[in-house]
């Protein structure tokens, strides 16, 4: 970035713009606003890595498989034909480990059939990696990754909450994010369609 540039300024920038233009159109309006979480600072050098081609990739090393899903950046589902295949897959996944330092390659969270699968080895992939599955050493893993980003803060799973219609502060007022629906159910005068599965319309246009 250019000295001066700072894109996290500019989206606070945009929010405090849409924010401003609701309240003067709307000066009477009640505005809620959530945040399911936070970042904290992550002062470790951790890589985020993603394979080019999974299919590929789990051909390469012999996982059973019937088709892969690339998800968002690190993470992929792999459907296997039954649970047995899939112990099969999450066994050779999981026992992935890199020659130099003995870390995983892979976490691998088994649903049954399918595998949610995470590339999480957090360090550097240089030309040459070598790993190991099994009793099987394989190389040039940096030709199978492409490198995505470092990580510079991490999930705290404290959230906060701003409502217009509510002085929290005075009550130090804490609630999980599941309330969330109760909350906003109650500020427009309708029930909670969690609780009832049946969603209303509000009292008034002004609720």
């Amino acid at each position: 970035m250019a000295p001066g540039v700072d894109p996290v300024l500019e989206v606070y920038e945009a929010y405090d713009r849409i924010l401003g233009s609701i309240r003067t159109k709307f000066p009477a309006a009640r505005v809620m606003i959530a945040t399911g979480l936070h970042q904290d600072p992550h002062g470790e050098g951790t890589y985020y890595w993603r394979l080019r081609r999974h299919a590929q990739f789990l051909d390469r090393i012999r996982v059973p498989f019937v088709r892969v899903e690339p998800r968002m950046s690190r993470d992929f589902l792999v459907v296997c034909r039954d649970t047995e295949q899939a112990v099969q897959a999450q066994a050779r996944l999981a026992g992935a480990i890199a020659n130099k330092d003995g870390l995983a390659l892979f976490q691998v969270d088994n649903r049954g059939v399918d595998l949610f699968v995470t590339l999480t080895y957090p360090r550097e992939i240089s030309p040459g990696f070598e790993f190991t599955v099994g009793q099987e050493t394989i190389s040039g893993l940096d030709q199978d990754v492409v490198f995505v980003a470092l990580k510079n803060g991490q999930h705290n799973g404290t959230g906060y909450f701003l409502d217009t219609g509510a002085d929290f502060r005075a009550n130090n007022v804490h609630f999980e994010l599941r309330e969330m629906p109760r909350i906003v159910a109650e500020a427009l005068g309708v029930e909670d369609p969690m609780a009832t599965g049946v969603v209303r319309q509000p009292r008034s246009s002004a609720a």
